[in-house]
């Protein structure tokens, strides 16, 4: 066109449409394909289960030692091994006695 001697001197830009028909059929498709994915992805995937869990306040007491005489042992209150009597800490979990 410059061969004619014409030359632009404006430049407009309109973005193009579509029409009802177009975006129906589309929105359509969008619901139909994308739930049939959606499908398989519920059947094949599992959600994440709950884990409940209840708790009960008690009175806090103070740890006892239970002693069996006669033999010189006693219980460790924490992991529950016998020890002597005469241990000042337990050799299992080193839980110290007063």
């Amino acid at each position: 066109m410059a061969k004619d001697g014409w030359y632009p001197i404006s430049e407009r830009y309109e973005p193009g449409t579509w029409g009802c028909l177009a975006f129906t059929v589309a929105l359509l498709l969008c619901f139909i394909l994308v739930g049939i994915l959606i499908f398989f992805y519920l059947i094949i995937v599992k959600p994440r289960g709950t884990l409940y869990v209840t708790y009960e306040a008690r009175a806090v007491s103070h740890i006892s030692v239970d002693t069996q005489p006669g033999r010189g042992e006693k219980i460790c209150p924490d992991c529950a091994e016998t020890i002597k009597e005469k241990a000042k800490v337990c050799r299992y979990c080193g839980y110290r006695f007063n």
